[in-house]
């Protein structure tokens, strides 16, 4: 995402250019200050740097911040946020062949890496794990660039929502907290109003990006259940994800409403109480340029409190502790600072967790019970990039928003190393309707819907250690694959499509033994966009995938860019067909199901009921 300036003439605070530099040269913007109500606020007591520092902080979103050419900082205008919500709205992605000895998850169509890490995990009398389970991976800070951070790995469900109301849904005058059997059907409120003078109404497009299931399989978009499709009989469903997750209520200790998330494999999953990031993020509006006010908002999360199997078997989670019915228990030591998990005690054995020379953002070391080690580092930076410039121009002339390049490395118990380098990258969609906006005197002109989004993804893998070759895997993404489709009343759109441009791209992943992997992705927005269409290995094996998208997305994404299929549709791989050794085996889901027997045999979770096998030449 690009960083564009805006000029506004409220009385804002002013940061010269000799001042943001100096900041930029901190480890990090400074933390925000916060008020005994809990709430944050400028101090009009404060100096003049102090706001400026403070607004910086506030003024970016997870990667991005603004800063105008002559040196005037201001908040974000909402077009500036498009694509930040790309790893909320995601799922956890299957691992590629021959990786994932290091805890790395590849996501290959965007080249997102997230390393998973568990440091114990206790067998029961049932079939619900019980464990420590922690990740490496981008953090989802407003405010903040983009850097890796060591956490507990538990899901939640997330949403980016009024800093000032909450998490509530509703009309203007009747804000309440039914935020899951919201009768609007919305999962945010319709309309909010900032009371940052002079007071405005901002809809919830202008600053919402969906409520979104992270951090487990088969998450993504929490969207309203589309009538037409299957669902769970007898649990009052409400919610979906577009992966086979089913949504229904349950009232919270405050009184509010939480979600209960039932999983295709019949676990159900309660979350708990929304709580809200510690920064906030002001979103100027882009339908009325004028108002000369702002929206702060913030990133709201509903962690995960109690999982129940089918039998009434149970696992709680607490800050302190993870508990079960069955008696496995994991405990918890905080460092005295709150902010880092630092001991891990089960069964009478003990797991030491330290932090990494600059801190747990750098990794971390785990020294297990028999003295061993596995460690995670990082090295390097991603900064953002600043530009003012008109978004609606040929892509080659747009600066990438990110520069620079980080390493992870892993390194087990067994002394064997995985380093893997991370760099910035832009991806295309292609035949994406071209309407460039300009939202008025002094603002940038941009695009609604965007051709590209820039994204950070991994470009090589290297492995070595004792008793092992040294390996090494490359990724390329192949050319820029974008470009735009014309709309009614607008001029010629830049990077314009044509009868050759792509349908799809291809990920290469080569290996210093010359092995070779591709994996094709579909690349026209709400057609293929995002779905794995085949993979090849080598010369030896090719597997294509056809799907069946006939369920749509009844919506709730808000401002986001929902351009990849398993955004806009539910896709069910119906036919898979692999070619080796001169066969081609063919795996298929059938369709003699429903009335007349012509619909796709799929259950209430969109899993196969019937399917066919055959091989032949």
């Amino acid at each position: 995402m690009l960083l564009v300036a805006k000029n506004v003439t409220s009385a804002l605070p002013v940061w010269t250019m000799g001042e943001r530099q100096a900041n930029d040269a901190r480890d990090g913007p400074p933390p925000l200050t916060r008020l005994k109500a809990g709430k944050r606020s400028y101090d009009s007591s404060r100096t003049c740097m102090e706001q400026s520092m403070r607004s910086y902080l506030t003024s970016i979103l997870l990667v991005l911040s603004l800063c105008a050419p002559r040196g005037a900082f201001a908040q974000v205008w909402s077009f500036e946020t498009y694509g930040k919500e790309i790893e909320r709205g995601s799922s956890i992605p299957a691992i590629p062949d021959g990786f994932g000895q290091f805890g790395e998850i590849i996501d290959l169509n965007s080249g997102s890496v997230v390393f998973k890490k568990t440091v114990v995990e206790l067998r029961g009398s049932n079939s619900l794990r019980v464990a420590a389970d922690f990740e490496f991976k981008m953090w989802d800070r407003l405010g903040y660039p983009p850097a890796y951070q060591w956490q507990l790995a538990t899901p939640y469900i997330a949403g980016i929502h009024s800093a000032e109301h909450g998490w509530v849904v509703g009309q203007l005058n009747s804000l309440n907290n039914q935020r899951c059997s919201d009768p609007l059907g919305l999962g945010v409120a319709y309309t909010v109003r900032s009371s940052k003078p002079p007071k405005d109404n901002y809809m919830s497009d202008e600053y919402w990006d969906g409520n979104s299931l992270v951090g487990i399989e088969g998450g993504g978009t929490v969207r309203r259940l589309n009538p037409t499709e299957p669902t769970l009989s007898g649990a009052n469903i409400k919610w979906s994800t577009s992966r086979g997750w089913r949504f229904s209520c349950y009232t919270l200790a405050d009184g509010s409403e939480g979600f209960i998330g039932h999983r295709p494999n019949g676990e159900k999953y309660y979350f708990g109480i929304p709580e809200a990031g510690d920064e906030i993020l002001p979103i100027t509006s882009s339908h009325f340029p004028n108002a000369n006010t702002w929206l702060e908002v913030s990133l709201y999360k509903m962690h995960l409190k109690r999982v129940e199997d089918r039998f009434g078997n149970w696992v709680t989670y607490e800050p302190n502790r993870i508990t079960s019915s069955d008696g496995r228990v994991i405990d918890f030591q905080w460092s005295t600072t709150g902010t880092a998990i630092i001991k891990v005690t089960a069964d009478g054995r003990e797991w030491n967790l330290s932090a990494q020379s600059s801190g747990f953002t750098s990794g971390t070391t785990v020294t297990n019970p028999d003295g061993s080690q596995w460690s995670i580092s990082k090295s390097g930076a991603i900064n953002q990039s600043y530009y003012s410039g008109s978004q609606c121009t040929e892509q080659q002339n747009i600066p990438l928003g990110y520069s620079g390049q980080l390493a992870v490395t892993v390194k087990l118990e067994s002394g064997v190393s995985g380093t893997f380098t991370m760099k910035p990258r832009r991806q295309g969609y292609s035949y994406v309707t071209y309407d460039c906006r300009n939202i008025g005197p002094g603002a940038p002109s941009f695009v609604e819907n965007p051709g590209f989004f820039d994204v950070i993804s991994i470009f090589d893998r290297s492995v070595q250690g004792p008793g092992i070759l040294p390996l090494q895997h490359t990724f390329n993404y192949g050319p820029y694959a974008g470009c735009y489709s014309p709309m009614t009343g607008q001029t010629a759109p830049p990077n314009a499509c044509t009868s050759s441009s792509p349908t799809s791209r291809t990920v290469t992943v080569t290996a210093s033994t010359g092995d070779v992997e591709t994996h094709t992705f579909g690349n026209r927005v709400y057609q293929n966009a995002g779905l794995l269409l085949a993979e090849t290995v080598g010369n030896l094996q090719t597997t294509t995938f056809e799907y069946d998208v006939s369920y749509i997305n009844s919506g709730g994404t808000g401002k986001r860019k929902v351009y990849d299929m398993d955004e806009t549709r539910v896709p069910v791989v119906k036919r898979r067909a692999t070619t080796l050794g001169g066969r081609t085996f063919v795996w298929a889901i059938a369709s003699t199901c429903g009335t007349g027997g012509t619909q796709l045999c799929i259950d209430e979770f969109f899993r196969p009921t019937k399917v066919t096998r055959s091989s032949g030449p």
